[in-house]
């Protein structure tokens, strides 16, 4: 568990720092007086939101394998485990 909640870490470190670092640099180059073009921040806003993406599908991938193998029952069985330990 310790390697997946670094692995997670590493990515939203990847992830902020990608997102800070690209928007820096728009912006920089726009002060300065030489912006980029529009298409040219169509582009990288492309990748970084297709990147996001991948980040988040990758990570609901990592929570279903932890949901399957730590709760091994269904939740109908879970239900019924709840419902028969109720006290009266």
């Amino acid at each position: 568990m310790v390697a997946m909640g670094c692995f997670l870490f590493l990515q939203f470190a990847v992830v902020m720092v990608m997102v800070f670092y690209s928007g820096y640099w728009i912006f920089k180059f726009h002060v300065d007086g030489n912006p980029f073009s529009d298409s040219t921040i169509k582009i990288i806003s492309a990748f970084i939101s297709a990147y996001i993406t991948s980040v988040i599908i990758e990570l609901i991938a990592i929570l279903k394998y932890i949901v399957k193998n730590v709760f091994d029952t269904s939740i109908a069985g879970m239900v019924n485990n709840f419902k028969d330990n109720t006290t009266k």
